[in-house]
């Protein structure tokens, strides 16, 4: 049994519809995924990164006050012996 020429076109037709369609899809695929990534990126990656920039900034400045008021004898025993002679 052979097909007719009208169906061999019919198929051909539709073979390419799919194939455009499986193309369009994977491109809007490509895109959304696209986007999510920059989503990602901009509000998540970016955010914690500062946060965490943020948090060991504040913890360097909070060891160096600390620093300074052990050498500059406002912190600790010296500080206690300090202030009762006052």
């Amino acid at each position: 049994m052979r097909a007719s020429p009208g169906s061999v076109a019919l198929r051909l037709r539709s073979a390419r519809r799919t194939g455009i369609l499986c193309h369009v899809i994977a491109t809007i695929s490509q895109t959304t995924w696209d986007l999510i990534g920059q989503l990602g990126v901009w509000f998540v990656g970016f955010p914690l990164l500062i946060g965490g920039l943020s948090v060991y900034i504040y913890a360097q400045i909070v060891a160096e006050k600390r620093e300074n008021d052990k050498v500059n004898g406002r912190w600790g025993l010296a500080a206690k012996v300090k202030n009762d002679a006052e």
